[in-house]
C-alpha cells in the first residue's frame, strides 16, 4: 500500500498523513514502526534489495558452470536481473531522489552483495574451465556496474530503458568478457 502511494504520488508528495490514512491507522502507530518518512523509504528500498538479491541467488543456484547449458543460464540470469530492475524503475527514481547517507550505504551494500555472488559464480566457472578471466571479483564488478550505471542514468534522466536492447548488449558483453560460447 505504501509502495503504491509512493509510486503514484512520488516521494515529495508522500506524507505520513497519507500513509496512515491509507492504512487506516493512527499517526502514532506509524511512529511505532518508523522514525520518519525517510525510514519508511529505506524500508521499502531494503525490501526491494532483499528480493533482488534472492532473485540473483535463486538463478545462480541453478547455474552450474560445468553444465553444457551454463551460457544459457548466464543469459537467463542477465535477463532476469535487468527485467526485475526495470520493472522497479519507479521505485528507483523515488528512492534515488531521496537518498540520504543511510540510503546510499544500503545501495553500496546491496551492490556489494550481488557482486560477491557474481564473483563467486565466475570463480566457480573459472575453476570448472568454463570461462577464462584472471580476476573474478573485478570482472564481476565491471559487468555489474556497467549495466547498473546505464540503467540508473536512464532512471535519473526520466527515460524508459529499452529492456531488450540492454539485455542483448549485456549478454554479449558478458560472453565476450568471460570468453564463453553463446547459447
Amino acid at each position: 500500500m505504501t509502495r503504491a502511494l509512493l509510486l503514484a504520488d512520488g516521494p515529495t508528495e508522500l506524507t505520513v498523513d497519507k500513509v496512515t490514512a491509507a492504512a487506516q491507522v493512527a499517526k502514532g502507530t506509524f511512529y511505532l514502526y518508523f522514525d520518519s518518512k525517510d525510514h519508511l523509504l529505506a524500508k521499502l528500498w531494503a525490501d526491494y534489495l532483499d528480493s533482488f538479491l534472492a532473485t540473483v541467488q535463486g538463478q545462480l543456484a541453478t547455474a552450474t558452470p560445468t553444465a553444457p547449458d551454463w551460457p544459457a543460464a548466464l543469459d537467463a540470469l542477465i535477463e532476469q536481473m535487468i527485467r526485475y530492475d526495470i520493472a522497479n524503475a519507479a521505485l528507483h527514481r523515488a528512492v534515488f531522489s531521496q537518498a540520504s547517507g543511510d540510503g546510499l550505504r544500503q545501495l553500496r551494500l546491496a551492490d556489494s552483495n550481488v557482486i560477491t555472488l557474481l564473483a563467486d559464480a565466475i570463480a566457480a566457472a573459472v575453476d570448472a574451465g568454463a570461462v577464462t578471466v584472471a580476476d573474478p571479483p573485478t570482472t564481476a564488478a565491471l559487468l555489474y556496474y556497467a549495466v547498473d550505471g546505464l540503467l540508473n542514468a536512464a532512471y535519473l534522466g526520466d527515460t524508459e530503458p529499452d529492456a531488450d536492447a540492454i539485455i542483448a548488449a549485456a549478454q554479449e558483453m558478458a560472453h565476450r568478457t568471460l570468453r564463453t560460447a553463446r547459447a
